[in-house]
């Protein structure tokens, strides 16, 4: 099925672009078209926005805190599948470029609605 989904570089000064680009070439790889949506550094509530599922946990507001700390640049996908090809992208970058639980590089939504909200949102912050 034909898809369209995104994922989100996480801020990291020394290695946003090197990740940036080996995301594209995997989804490129995973035969997804991948366009730039743009960068930006989040507020707290635009950051919040992306994860508001997890405001209740113990970790959120230190994530907040990480994910507002520099640049977010942010692309979309589109093609088969898209959603789980993006999903495959997120998981191999993380493998590769993660530090921990909550500063592993990038974000990708998992399933269909949260893929939607997650466009919306990129389309309305970046």
């Amino acid at each position: 099925m034909r898809e369209k989904s995104c994922f989100l570089i996480k801020p990291d000064q020394e290695r946003s672009d090197l990740i940036a680009s080996q995301a594209v070439k995997l989804a490129e790889n995973l035969g997804l078209t991948v366009s730039f949506a743009g960068s930006t550094t989040l507020s707290l509530r635009e950051a919040a926005a992306f994860y508001k599922e997890h405001e209740k946990k113990p970790w959120f507001f230190n994530f907040l805190a990480y994910f507002t700390s520099g640049e977010v640049k942010a692309y979309f996908t589109e093609g088969e599948n898209a959603i789980m090809k993006t999903v495959e992208v997120r998981n191999q970058i993380r493998s590769k470029y993660a530090i921990d639980q909550q500063r592993n590089a990038i974000h990708a939504p998992d399933y269909e609605a949260y893929a939607v909200e997650t466009i919306r949102l990129v389309t309305e912050f970046f």
